[in-house]
């Protein structure tokens, strides 16, 4: 539920009209539908979670690139930040590409990856270094 007015129909009524307005809603939210309201959100919830599990494969890896942002600006007291990331790293299999803020010209690649597909990253990413070493050897 979600109560919404123009602009100009609550700075042009009394505040007592605005106020009633803001209560009626509010006594719409009986205990039923706030239950109501839950349970969508749980099979929402569970909807998301099992079309997430369903279209990320094992081989996806998430590239989220903030490269860019002007952050070597960024001085809270302390000197600039070492690292500058998402507040979400919780997420699995998630690659972050960002502007290395100690040195001007480099990037940093920060991995979020689980315990489990960790290892099956090395594993294939020292196979890749291995074949193009071999490749350049010949």
């Amino acid at each position: 539920m979600f109560a919404t007015s123009e602009v100009s129909r609550i700075t042009s009524r009394p505040i007592a009209d605005v106020a009633a307005t803001v209560k009626a809603e509010i006594d719409r939210l009986t205990d039923e539908y706030i239950r109501s309201f839950i349970d969508y959100l749980k099979v929402m919830l569970d909807k998301k979670t099992s079309v997430m599990e369903t279209t990320i494969s094992q081989s996806d890896l998430r590239v989220r690139p903030i490269l860019g942002m002007p952050l070597s600006d960024l001085n809270f007291g302390w000197g600039p930040p070492e690292l500058f990331s998402w507040e979400r790293t919780t997420e699995n299999k998630v690659a972050y590409i960002m502007n290395d803020l100690v040195n001007d010209h480099g990037i940093k690649i920060v991995l979020s990856l689980d315990p489990s597909t960790m290892n099956q990253f090395k594993k294939v990413f020292y196979e890749e270094l291995m074949f193009v070493d071999e490749q350049n050897n010949n």
